[in-house]
């Protein structure tokens, strides 16, 4: 090809061989120039008229960028921080009050959410725990606290009942008649004139097994006779082997009304049963050293209950030394109804730790696991209301 350009000397073109250096100042533009100006970056001689535009536009958005950046990053400085935070802008009861936090909003309902009730604490700890872990395996661990709940709470309601207004006037009364009772029996062997040398305590369970071996034996060696068999004449003690003497048979005589009287046989049992009662306080087992892990449980659950049920158990110690100490000075004097009641703690305990169990047994379930994971997200909102600016 050849083709002379403004007055050059005429070049010849062969495809497949050197450009002409001339040809190095003629620019082209069809479809597939249109293409590298408006798609690709590269150095462009000659830009067609029109397509200046594209250019001046570019710089003209980031020109407006640059200006709308400029305007949020003032307003982000005028937004308060706390209204950055990631529960402002979730979907809790929280989220939803902020959000549309007005001047004429309810003051008393966000100041309601900011708060959160003892048992809700608890949740609040143990949610990421169950939702994090086997939910199998945290049941079983909380069955494990729950029966050693239940066994404080057993031995608090025992000891209230034992320590009770009408547990302790019973009480009182049991020592009241037994010592009447002792009385009656010591007056009985007085008026026998059959105390000898009190070597053997008269009206004691020895004494009355000697009494009735001996009338079991008279029973043996003079059958269908009434003891004490003092006649015939020939007739011998059963104890001692020797003939009665006149005033022998009247003291045995005596002896054996004695025996038969049943103020001894009742005043033993009046002492037994006081014992019993004293006794069985102890066996409640208060004082017991499982008491300090039993307490650590509930401590757990909730640590004001726990401290209320141990100055409750300490009370109630001290009350049963005290009646432990009037059993042994036979004074009762002393002796009165004083504890307090922690029945509704170790109840409030035992039914929170119930219902974890049952929220950890329906974590288990996609659906429940779902609605727990949404319980969490509410109280971990609220926590961060009620930090306040502690948080923000």
């Amino acid at each position: 090809m050849k083709q002379r350009f403004f007055g050059v000397a005429p070049e010849q073109w062969i495809d497949g061989q050197r450009t002409v250096d001339a040809f190095g100042a003629v620019s082209f533009f069809d479809s597939g120039c249109a293409a590298v100006h408006v798609r690709q970056n590269n150095d462009i001689a000659f830009t067609p008229y029109g397509l200046d535009v594209l250019p001046k536009l570019g710089e003209t958005c980031k020109a407006v960028q640059k200006q709308i950046d400029a305007k949020k990053h003032q307003y982000e400085g005028l937004t308060p921080q706390f209204l950055k935070s990631k529960h402002v802008a979730g979907s809790t009861s929280v989220g939803r009050v902020l959000q549309s936090l007005r001047h004429t909003s309810d003051i008393d309902a966000i100041e309601a959410l900011a708060s959160l009730t003892d048992e809700e604490v608890q949740q609040l700890k143990s949610l990421p725990q169950q939702l994090a872990n086997d939910p199998a395996k945290v049941a079983k661990d909380l069955r494990g606290r729950l029966l050693k709940l239940e066994n404080l709470q057993s031995k608090i309601k025992k000891a209230a009942g034992a320590l009770s207004d009408e547990s302790i006037a019973k009480l009182c009364a049991a020592a009241t008649d037994a010592n009447a009772k002792k009385l009656a029996a010591e007056a009985a062997a007085a008026k026998s004139d059959f105390l000898g040398d009190g070597s053997l305590q008269i009206g004691s369970s020895e004494w009355r097994v000697l009494g009735n071996a001996a009338i079991n034996y008279s029973k043996t060696v003079f059958p269908g006779e009434e003891y004490p068999v003092t006649e015939p004449a020939d007739a011998v003690c059963v104890l001692c082997q020797q003939p009665f003497a006149d005033d022998a048979k009247k003291r045995m005589q005596r002896f054996e009304s004695f025996v038969k009287d049943d103020t001894a046989v009742q005043a033993e049992t009046a002492a037994k049963a006081l014992k019993s009662a004293v006794a069985a306080l102890n066996a409640i087992g208060l004082n017991d050293e499982i008491i300090a892990d039993l307490l650590a449980e509930v401590a757990e659950v909730n640590a004001d209950a726990a401290n209320d049920v141990k100055a409750t158990i300490e009370s109630m110690l001290a009350q049963i030394g005290v009646i432990q100490a009037a059993h042994i000075a036979a004074d009762w004097s002393t002796v009165k109804a004083e504890q307090g009641s922690v029945a509704d703690q170790i109840d409030g305990a035992v039914a929170t730790v119930q219902a974890r169990i049952t929220e950890v047994e329906l974590s288990a379930d996609p659906e429940a696991r779902k609605l727990l994971e949404q319980t969490l997200a509410e109280l971990q909102a609220r926590e961060w209301l009620m930090a306040g600016d502690s948080s923000w």
